[in-house]
């Protein structure tokens, strides 16, 4: 699994600071990094002790940003990919010949419902589910968090989907 050094991630939290957005960060990461040992981004923040009812607000807020980006297909799990994706295209490592288009990015945002914004969605989703499975061809994948973040989500409350909670 990659590890950021000390120094890595004392400039990433010089530049949120500097951006003004630490705080912000902090907060909404918050969830994982309380529920979740070993999380990755446990640097942003210093452990707190939370009262019962604050960590019950915290656990809500976790389950729904899970359920609002589960399904690859709903727009806030595309938004989400697209942030990727344009990560990656913006540091120059995702290339098109010059006969291909890449996809619409603001598509997604300003006209969800447009053939564009859905070629862009289906562009992102392939491209994304190809990275990941190279990754593992290649075996420069480590699943270790991925298994570690839905173990001990059992742990935290009952599964539940579509309405019904199972045991």
């Amino acid at each position: 699994m990659y590890k950021l050094t000390d120094v890595e991630k004392k400039k990433i939290i010089k530049k949120l600071i500097d951006g003004g957005v630490y705080l912000e960060i902090s907060d909404l990461l918050s969830p994982l990094i309380h529920f979740y040992k070993r999380s990755p981004f446990s640097f942003l923040i210093k452990e707190i002790d939370y009262l019962k009812d604050e960590e019950h607000i915290l656990l809500n807020r976790l389950k729904k940003c899970i359920g609002n980006h589960f399904d690859r297909f709903q727009s806030a799990s595309i938004l989400a990919m697209a942030n990727v994706f344009y990560v990656e295209a913006r540091d120059g490592k995702i290339h098109y010949p010059s006969h291909i288009e890449p996809p619409d990015l603001n598509a997604l945002i300003e006209n969800q419902e447009s053939e564009e914004a859905n070629r862009a969605a289906a562009h992102i989703r392939n491209h994304l589910k190809t990275e990941f499975m190279m990754l593992e061809y290649t075996g420069n994948y480590d699943s270790t968090w991925a298994k570690s973040f839905w173990n001990q989500s059992y742990r935290l409350d009952k599964c539940e989907f579509d309405g019904v909670i199972y045991d």
